[in-house]
């Protein structure tokens, strides 16, 4: 593990360039690229939000002569309640490449924060708000040069894009000066971009958290397997040779995965496959068992399930109720206004889709993000959620029920109002009886990424309910592809580390059929990213027992293993094992010569 965490960051190192490389891979892109900004710059730009106040001010000695100057004064629940802000003035197509440029330094930050902060983002405009484009920035007090590469993920005609500088944070100072938004449409890969690379605490090869970590996965992931070997009067075989073969975790090491892709044929069809049965214990259907196209689709989430598990697969159940108007089936909608019939359409929806998968999902997502998705219950009250988990819990009593939301890790575990929501809601539920069984993490990740010792913390928080955790829904949204690695390497060990934690699920794995195409684990061509060696090294190797020992006098060999299912060989003679937390015992009696 030490010599592939060392590579990484020599890879880290090699990859990472410095602003003279930033500035040649600018100049050498194209001059003439339309810029998607009024021609003022920054200084078109508006402050939006209360507890803020903006200023020009005049700049010597740099290649930019004013600034803005962002003063805030008091801390919003959002970072995106203050914003400086400005609507795009050209047409931006989906796929268009595009590169935001801009200076910044920091003035003056607060005794609770470590430094001014702000993140840049190319949005649409309106709800959704798919982003484009974001970097956080923490700002020093010296000037720096940005440079944020960008891939539009929607049409934006003129006027339907936001470009905004999110400011909400601790109080603070700061200023920002040469922006700059250029469209290079698809004449330029965005890998040739410059950029400007990431970080985030705990990184470092001798960060604090690491030693810690190690000693928790070493006590609550592994136990002594024991193996007395005897021969066939029953007495015990010093220095016979046994391998101990481990064959599946016990821990979840799974993946989101696109039933139609799964189904497919055709060669990148069978690669999907091999993928998934090599790199994977786990696995959710990503959308085919969602409200809508379950009732629209049954035939292809029954064939997805089915197929998984006759190859071994326990399978996670997304999601029975996620109460938003946008994630509703449409004839469901006119029912808002309909409460006694809008409650009846939900228990009769869980009730008939969880009694077709009775006994065969090990997992079902009941509620999904309650903290943003809460048009059913302003109908229904908040209690219409324990009868949703009552429900599921008479249609199959086997399967696990979990609570499932996002930006509980994500956004630098700055989104307190979310935890909080999410924390109430859970001891809420628990506390009027519903069987919530699983608590869901999801795990979106962006460039603004959670320092690590912070992502502990807020699990120690959620640990308290005394319920297994799971992350749901993990990926990194970045082209920064050595940070994308190793925050891959050090979320996965931290959440390892965790006792309360029962696995990790990736939301998919191959760029072609990805939500976030740079997330992907795999590039369309199937060559792995960084982030998708480091997911096989910890998961099959890193973390993964296969050795061989000998009996001692007493006919005994011993085995400090990863908890999972073994195969177990001695002298031609082949056995299973199980190791869980509380160890094992094997007895081998080897057969007469």
């Amino acid at each position: 593990m030490r010599a592939f965490v060392f590579l990484l960051s020599l890879i880290a190192s090699a990859v990472a360039q410095d602003r003279v490389e930033m500035e040649r891979r600018l100049a050498a892109l194209p001059a003439d690229a339309p810029s998607v900004i009024a021609a003022r710059g920054i200084a078109a730009f508006h402050l939006n939000g209360a507890g803020a106040s903006v200023r020009t001010i005049a700049v010597e000695g740099q290649p930019f002569t004013s600034a803005i100057q962002i003063r805030t004064t008091t801390k919003p629940e959002k970072p995106y309640a203050i914003q400086l802000a400005a609507k795009t003035t050209g047409p931006i197509k989906m796929g268009n490449v595009l590169l935001a440029t801009f200076w910044a330094r920091g003035v003056e930050h607060s005794p609770e924060a470590d430094e001014a902060r702000t993140e840049f983002v190319l949005e649409l405009g309106r709800d959704p708000f798919t982003k484009s484009g974001v970097l956080p920035a923490a700002l020093d007090r010296e000037w720096s040069k940005y440079y944020v590469p960008c891939s539009a993920m929607s049409d934006l005609p003129a006027g339907e894009g936001a470009i905004g500088f999110r400011c909400g944070y601790d109080p603070q100072v700061f200023e920002i000066a040469a922006l700059n938004v250029r469209n290079y449409g698809t004449a330029v890969d965005i890998k040739a971009l410059p950029y400007t690379p990431g970080n985030y605490t705990g990184r470092g090869l001798d960060a604090p958290w690491r030693k810690a970590a190690a000693e928790r996965i070493e006590k609550i992931r592994k136990a002594d397997l024991a193996i007395t070997v005897t021969d066939a009067a029953g007495k015990p075989v010093p220095g016979a040779q046994v391998r101990v073969v481990q064959k599946k975790h016990a821990f979840g090491w799974g993946t989101a995965v696109d039933a139609t892709q799964l189904l497919a044929d055709g060669p990148d069809a069978d690669r999907y496959c091999a993928t998934l049965l090599a790199d994977f214990n786990k696995v959710v259907i990503e959308n085919h068992l969602k409200w809508h196209l379950w009732e629209n689709d049954r035939e292809t989430g029954a064939k997805a399930v089915a197929w998984l598990r006759e190859r071994g697969f326990p399978v996670r159940g997304h999601c029975l109720v996620w109460p938003g108007k946008e994630n509703l089936p449409k004839d469901v909608l006119p029912l808002l206004e309909k409460p006694d019939e809008l409650r009846a359409r939900i228990t009769a929806h869980i009730t008939e889709q969880v009694s077709a998968f009775r006994g065969q999902l090990a997992e079902w997502d009941v509620l999904n993000e309650p903290f943003s998705n809460t048009d059913v219950q302003k109908v229904l009250g908040d209690s219409a959620m324990i009868d949703w988990f009552k429900g599921a819990h008479a249609a199959d009593p086997d399967a696990q029920l979990f609570i499932n939301d996002y930006s509980i890790l994500e956004t630098g575990g700055r989104d307190t109002a979310h935890q909080d929501h999410y924390f109430k809601t859970i001891k809420a539920l628990l506390d009027a009886g519903a069987p919530v069984q699983g608590i869901g993490i999801q795990g979106h990740f962006s460039e603004d990424l959670t320092a690590i010792p912070r992502l502990i913390a807020i699990l120690d928080r959620f640990a308290t309910f005394g319920l297994p955790i799971q992350i749901t829904e993990f990926d990194i949204n970045t082209y920064d592809e050595p940070l994308q690695a190793d925050y891959t390497r050090d979320f996965l060990t931290a959440m390892f580390s965790h006792a309360s934690l029962m696995g990790v699920v990736t939301w998919g794995f191959w760029e072609k059929n990805h939500w976030i195409p740079p997330a992907a684990f795999y590039r369309t061509d199937w060559s792995p990213r960084p982030a998708g060696m480091v997911w096989k090294e910890l998961t099959q190797k890193t973390w993964w027992t296969d050795t061989e020992v000998r009996t001692g006098a007493d006919g005994v060999a011993k085995v400090r293993g990863f908890l999972g299912d073994y195969e177990v060989q001695v002298s031609g003679t082949t056995h299973s094992a199980k190791l869980t937390r509380e160890g094992a015992r094997l007895e081998v009696r080897l057969p007469q010569k």
